[in-house]
């Protein structure tokens, strides 16, 4: 029920929840009124935390990475690269040794111990012949379906590939690049019980006589 006649005011509302605001402005001169008004909702915290990932490739084989467009009180940034290494700047470069897709994750940790992610998938160029040979070993991730994900507790995790494929293996690694589960599967379906992994971010990478299918983040929740 408070009001102010500042042009950009300040507002501490008593507590959480939805509030309406409403703006009214008057005509002086002709002493014409307009009016609008919106529902806002107010969290517990000030500026809450939101991830976002800025990138440019540099050339063919590095790419520029910055946190700058995140919000929120962060006081942590991480960098995890699918390749197993880890940045912790608000901004990286770096340079992978395999061409194909890569992914790349951002994880912020505010000053309350919030935590949100971002990732991004990067095309990385030929720029060897040994790399060109690891490019042709590589298909595209839409031959792949994987739900739930996120995942929750007591949930079974099912990956499903489109195409008909056999002798899948089913690799899954940790941020560190740790590999956390090595499955071997001859059919289309690969259910995954979700008591086998921690809480936590994963990349998993699916292989089909020895070529990549398909590649991706699963978070467990």
């Amino acid at each position: 029920s408070t009001s102010s006649t500042l042009n950009s005011p300040i507002h501490l509302f008593p507590h959480t929840g939805f509030f309406l605001v409403k703006l009214t402005t008057i005509d002086t001169i002709n002493h014409c009124i307009d009016s609008t008004q919106q529902q806002v909702y107010i969290t517990s915290v000030i500026k809450p935390l939101r991830a976002s990932i800025t990138y440019n490739l540099i050339n063919d084989t590095t790419v520029w990475v910055s946190s700058f467009n995140s919000y929120g009180n962060f006081l942590n940034v991480y960098w995890y690269y699918d390749d197993g290494t880890i940045d912790s700047t608000y901004y990286a470069y770096h340079t992978f040794n395999d061409t194909g897709m890569h992914l790349i994750v951002l994880k912020l940790i505010d000053i309350n111990n919030c935590v949100d992610f971002d990732s991004v998938y990067v095309q990385i160029k030929n720029h060897n012949s040994t790399s060109l040979k690891e490019n042709l070993n590589f298909k595209k991730n839409a031959a792949v379906k994987i739900f739930p994900n996120p995942a929750l507790q007591n949930e079974t995790i099912k990956i499903i590939i489109e195409s008909p494929k056999n002798d899948l293996e089913l690799i899954i690694t940790n941020v560190l690049g740790v590999e956390i589960l090595n499955l071997t599967h001859q059919e289309n379906l690969i259910e995954l019980s979700r008591n086998l992994l921690a809480t936590g971010v994963y990349f998993y990478t699916i292989k089909s006589k020895q070529l990549i299918i398909g590649r991706g983040k699963l978070i467990i929740e």
